[in-house]
């Protein structure tokens, strides 16, 4: 069996938190887990492991930027999905830029 793809969503909004695991639901390959904390090394503690992929609103992530930072740079593999939710953009910061225009466009992220 293959290794499921671990991805947490920080967000404090349990709407688009819940939005977002929603749209992932279908994706047997994906472990998806919740965290309403944004500090991103207490929410992967809490979570007990590692995640492949962190997604989180733009807003908590510029409040606590030198703390991610840190944490990206010792975790190199990691991707960080940092939604903009008042452009309606998604960016992704692994060291390429992607367009999400579309439901479909999200999803293949993964």
């Amino acid at each position: 069996m293959a290794q499921k793809t671990k991805i947490l969503v920080l967000e404090s909004d349990n709407l688009l938190a819940a939005s977002i695991m929603n749209l992932m639901a279908s994706r047997t390959e994906l472990d998806v887990s919740h965290s309403t904390v944004t500090s991103l090394a207490n929410a992967v503690e809490a979570n007990g492991s590692e995640p492949d992929v962190v997604i989180i609103e733009e807003a908590h992530m510029l409040a606590n930027m030198p703390a991610f930072v840190f944490y990206v740079n010792r975790h190199p593999n990691l991707r960080l999905i940092v939604m903009g939710v008042d452009e309606n953009k998604v960016h992704i910061f692994d060291k390429q830029m992607v367009e999400v225009t579309q439901v479909s466009d999200f999803l293949e992220l993964f």
